[in-house]
């Protein structure tokens, strides 16, 4: 389970200024054991993501729901008690109001990022990521101006088996 907050950017036909918090709750499933050259030795993930709450706070104030089915995650090999990741997804949102303004409520939503697991302990973990996430719908109209934001996330993550 983790939370971050985003502040988009006016890039790439992008809307600007919007600032939210998404509370995310994640699974994963290792696909693969480990493989790959050198540093880059690890294992790939394959996961769903829901987002039980988004909240646009500014410019307006709505909430919303996502689902992300597919959420892959490569995981290189642990370092002593820490794990850095990459991981991609993609999946829908939906909002009780447009996102942005004058357009839909329910959005494509995708995300690219990095980041670290701290593992203390066998099954508890601190993860902490930087994301570019991308709010769009997908030309659902006829413009198609999104949302572009980098979103610092931070977490808890459980680890059903060691």
């Amino acid at each position: 389970m983790g939370s971050g907050v985003g502040w988009s950017l006016s890039i790439i036909d992008a809307e600007g200024g919007r600032g939210y918090v998404p509370v995310t709750v994640s699974w994963t499933h290792d696909v693969m054991t480990d493989r790959g050259p050198g540093l880059l030795r690890g294992r790939l993930s394959w996961g769903v993501e829901v987002m039980p709450l988004y909240a646009q706070f500014r410019p307006t104030s709505t909430i919303g729901v996502g689902l992300t089915p597919l959420l892959w995650r490569w995981r290189l090999v642990p370092r002593r008690n820490v794990i850095p990741f990459a991981e991609l997804s993609f999946g829908g949102l939906f909002t009780r109001d447009a996102v942005p303004e004058d357009t839909v409520r329910r959005n494509f939503i995708a995300h690219g990022g990095i980041g670290v697991r701290w593992q203390p302990q066998r099954r508890l973990g601190v993860a902490a990521a930087l994301r570019f996430q991308h709010i769009s719908n997908g030309n659902q109209l006829t413009s198609n101006p999104g949302v572009n934001a980098p979103v610092l996330w931070v977490g808890v993550s459980l680890r059903g088996s060691p």
